[in-house]
């Protein structure tokens, strides 16, 4: 796999973690249960955090 194809598919899996946590926090809202709730609201929260570190460190990789 090439360089071009390993940006591409880590582009691709940060697009899906962010659509992943904003359907958890969507689901945050809709859930009837208190610790459903707590779960859906934590699994979103650490989703997006991830997502945003690989952006970040891509970023920084960039500008070395």
């Amino acid at each position: 796999m090439n360089t071009n194809q390993k940006a591409w598919l880590s582009n691709l899996f940060v697009v899906l973690r962010i659509a992943f946590g904003l359907f958890l926090l969507a689901m945050t809202i809709l859930a009837d249960s208190a610790w459903v709730r707590l779960l859906c609201l934590s699994s979103a929260v650490l989703l997006i955090h991830r997502a945003y570190s690989v952006i970040v460190r891509s970023k920084q990789n960039e500008l070395e």
